[in-house]
């Protein structure tokens, strides 16, 4: 499933693992009947205190269009307001 919204540009599962490993309280992941269906990966920033990097998002493309990346987003800024800053990486 990752390969269908990243393609070949997709995290392999094992760093997903690790990033859950490492980051558990900015993974977030979103489920339908039971399936992953999105998530976000936001991380702390090793160079810059109080700063924090949205790393990844993505949404299967059978949720797509019903505001499941525009939750996971909202969930991911909400979360941060212990960082002054949230960047985005793309």
């Amino acid at each position: 499933k990752k390969t269908e919204a990243f393609g070949t540009h997709g995290y392999p599962s094992f760093f997903i693992r690790q990033a859950f490993d490492c980051w558990s309280d900015g993974l977030l992941v979103a489920k339908k009947a039971g399936e992953v269906a999105g998530y976000v990966l936001q991380v702390p920033s090793s160079a810059t205190k109080g700063d924090a990097w949205v790393l990844s998002l993505a949404v299967s493309k059978s949720a797509q269009g019903c505001g499941l990346g525009k939750k996971l987003l909202e969930t991911a800024i909400e979360n941060a307001k212990q960082y002054k800053r949230l960047l985005l990486t793309v």
